[in-house]
């Protein structure tokens, strides 16, 4: 699987088939190769690892069966996130594993990851039917939220939703969607 990979700030994954050789170029928003970006499968701790050289290239062999390959870059990683102070709200969004009955008794939520992974969706398509971007960010660790905002241990915390409208000079990818027909059967 040979390639161009543009990838947004935050680094990026893509997905493998079987057994893949993996080789492409990394380049940033404008176009130019990125040196020194960490190329790696997720699915094995001591799977394959390249890093991209001066041309942004890269080859990655022996990437495991149904496997996920990840990109790294310092830059993409650092302390600075100016986009929490600028941006005009932050959702905290947390999921309760379990809650407690009348009585005091521990009560088990299931699929809480799925159901709040779907009510963020939810959240997200309404924010921007309103005309506003989101973008998503999960610091780590993430529990000096439940600190700072107050929330009971049983609440752990899902993701940072950072909301706003967007800068005049934003860029955002132009990813095309498949049609409803590549991916779904009726019957």
């Amino acid at each position: 699987m040979a390639g161009t990979y543009f990838l947004p700030p935050d680094g990026g994954t893509i997905a493998t088939d079987p057994g893949l050789a993996i080789r492409g170029t990394v380049v940033d928003p404008e176009g130019k190769p990125v040196e020194g970006v960490v190329v790696t499968s997720v699915q094995s701790p001591r799977g394959p690892t390249a890093v991209t050289d001066g041309k942004g290239r890269f080859r990655l062999d022996g990437v495991e069966p149904e496997g996920e390959v990840w990109f790294f870059h310092e830059s993409w990683h650092d302390a600075e996130k100016p986009f929490l102070e600028t941006a005009p709200w932050l959702i905290a969004i947390f999921k309760q594993a379990h809650g407690m009955a009348a009585d005091g008794a521990k009560v088990r939520h299931y699929y809480a990851t799925e159901s709040v992974g779907i009510a963020t969706g939810i959240l997200v398509t309404a924010l921007h039917n309103a005309g506003l971007a989101s973008l998503t960010h999960t610091p780590s660790p993430m529990r000096f939220l439940n600190e700072i905002l107050d929330r009971p241990k049983s609440e752990r915390p899902f993701l940072l939703l950072v909301v706003g409208y967007p800068a005049e000079d934003a860029r955002v990818p132009d990813i095309s969607r498949k049609e409803l027909e590549e991916f779904v059967t009726f019957m």
